[in-house]
């Protein structure tokens, strides 16, 4: 049995109280700001299916925010579904390209590359 500190009990109630809060405000008005903080949420957490299941809904809800393909392919990368990965990087490149945002399709670019080596 793992002995929890009081500072890992501490971050683990702020971080459960902030997922709280972040999903009562996005039942409220979702947006795509927190959507995005939710998976980022449950990534911290190692909640990986339910981060994975956030990237997926922004992708499909919010395709024009070019933030999620990076970190949803990171991800995705880690859990080893390089395919998956693979299309996501993808398409957020040709989102990036649309949107003519340089910076967000170069970082994806180098994470394709970084993926193939």
């Amino acid at each position: 049995m793992e002995i929890c500190t009081l500072e890992q009990y501490y971050f683990n109630n702020l971080m459960t109280e902030r997922l709280q809060k972040l999903i009562e405000m996005n039942e409220k008005k979702e947006s795509d700001f927190l959507l995005f903080a939710i998976a980022k949420e449950y990534e911290a957490d190692a909640q990986v299916e339910k981060a994975l299941d956030c990237y997926a809904q922004l992708v499909v809800k919010y395709p024009n925010y070019v933030g999620t393909y990076y970190h949803y392919a990171s991800l995705l990368q880690e859990q080893d579904k390089k395919t998956e990965a693979s299309s996501i990087i993808e398409r957020g490149i040709e989102i990036c390209t649309i949107q003519g945002d340089r910076h967000a399709a170069s970082e994806l670019a180098f994470l394709l590359e970084t993926e193939e080596d």
